[in-house]
């Protein structure tokens, strides 16, 4: 059980930065068809999770 807590703590925490990050999913946003920004924001937040 502590595993899957786990894992729902880690997509929360996702689903939290990307909402921090409107260019990523709101195309209105002026960055959101900035390719590089949008990897960078990607990377970022992999990085804040410590994900690859």
């Amino acid at each position: 059980m502590r595993e899957q807590e786990s894992h729902m703590m880690n997509v929360e925490l996702l689903i939290n930065k990307v909402r921090e990050n409107k260019a990523i999913y709101d195309a209105s946003d002026k960055n959101h068809s900035n390719r590089n920004f949008i990897v960078y924001m990607w990377r970022k937040i992999g990085e804040e999770l410590s994900m690859p």
